[in-house]
């Protein structure tokens, strides 16, 4: 197994961290899950897209400055949507939030087409020859961007007032209230942010991917299998499990042809809920953002 292939799939588990961590905050937190999230990832895909195309700005540059209005959309979305709804019956809010991706899936696809599009950066061509291993530029850069992501989201749950008001909101949201905690706020607070870091996590995919207003379908499955691989245990968890999906995906395409990665990643979801139902990584009976 070459060095190239291992580093390769773990710049690849970054990227599929960043995309997989806003729906292990959003089930930890508020247990809902949020089938709209792939949605979210596509619109950043075609934000990030737009901007390039229109004024050359990398995509990943052009969603962090995007990101507060992607936060203050993700926010409307828990404030109208899922709050309302989950007073009253919770599977009304998996049918919204469906609904929601349905209706944004469609406006992509109105606005850009059903094209397959890419995006080609100045280095998406270049590799960095390391000696022992050629690592694509584009791959490195996104990568590291992605884990600066998942390292900013975890010292921000870790160390900022918010940040804790979240983390024992996910502990016991009624023992958060009687404490004084508003739930209803830090709803949206956690909403905004993870929809941020979704669109994020669409405008990092694109610059290795091409893409099609469809393809997050794919990239949802991918993210609810890191996110079961690893429980809801902590940010750490996620970014071992999208570490582990990475891997398994560059090594496992070099061992047999790409149809098959998929299933054979899904089998070994398969076995780990028959055996560890909980997930890989996962405490038991213990959640921790």
């Amino acid at each position: 197994m070459s060095a190239a292939v291992l580093i390769n799939g773990i710049l690849l588990g970054l990227v599929y961290t960043t995309m997989a961590l806003g729906l292990s905050i959003t089930l930890g937190v508020m247990r809902i899950i949020n089938v709209a999230h792939s949605a979210f990832i596509i619109l950043g895909t075609y934000a990030g897209f737009q901007i390039w195309r229109t004024w050359d700005v990398n995509p990943l540059v052009a969603l962090v400055v995007l990101a507060p209005v992607f936060f203050v959309l993700g926010a409307l979305v828990a404030r109208y949507l899922v709050e309302p709804l989950s007073r009253s019956d919770e599977t009304m809010v998996l049918v919204s939030l469906f609904g929601l991706l349905v209706v944004l899936e469609t406006v992509i696809t109105l606005v850009w087409t059903a094209d397959s599009r890419s995006i080609n950066l100045s280095y998406s061509s270049s590799v960095l020859d390391l000696g022992f291993a050629r690592v694509s530029y584009a791959r490195l850069i996104t990568g590291a961007a992605c884990l600066a992501i998942v390292l900013l989201v975890h010292l921000f749950m870790q160390y900022s007032a918010t940040g804790k008001a979240i983390r024992a909101m996910s502990e016991n949201r009624d023992a958060a209230t009687v404490l004084g905690v508003n739930v209803r706020l830090l709803g949206m607070v956690v909403f905004g942010l993870t929809t941020a870091i979704a669109a994020f996590s669409g405008a990092a995919l694109s610059t290795i991917f091409a893409f099609t207003p469809q393809v997050h379908y794919s990239w949802l499955a991918w993210a609810f299998l890191i996110v079961v691989l690893g429980g809801l245990g902590s940010i750490g968890a996620t970014l071992v499990s999208g570490l582990l999906v990475g891997m398994a995906e560059s090594i496992l395409g070099q061992l047999m042809p790409f149809q098959y990665v998929y299933l054979s990643m899904f089998l070994l979801l398969g076995l780990v809920m028959l055996f560890r139902s909980e997930g890989l990584l996962a405490r038991a009976q213990v959640r921790r953002i």
